[in-house]
């Protein structure tokens, strides 16, 4: 009983720091724009940080925890 309780825990805590990075990029990215003054667009920068915190980089933000999230915005999107 013990073993469900800890992976349904680390499980949560996966999406949780996958929300947290991702937060992270998008509020960073606006602020990385206007220091370069605009040379940089947001939207690069939105992409090079996606890149960086993604599974095959970094491994910080987890696919499978914000499959909702990346439904949603593709919703929005279209």
């Amino acid at each position: 009983m013990m073993v469900i309780a800890e992976a349904s825990s680390s499980a949560d805590t996966s999406a949780i720091e996958s929300l947290f990075w991702i937060t992270v990029a998008a509020a960073a990215s606006p602020i990385l724009s206007r220091i370069t003054r605009g040379y940089v667009p947001d939207v690069v920068i939105l992409l090079v940080c996606g890149m960086a915190i993604g599974p095959h980089l970094l491994g910080w933000a987890d696919v499978d925890s914000v499959q909702i999230l990346s439904e949603l915005g593709l919703g929005m999107l279209f």
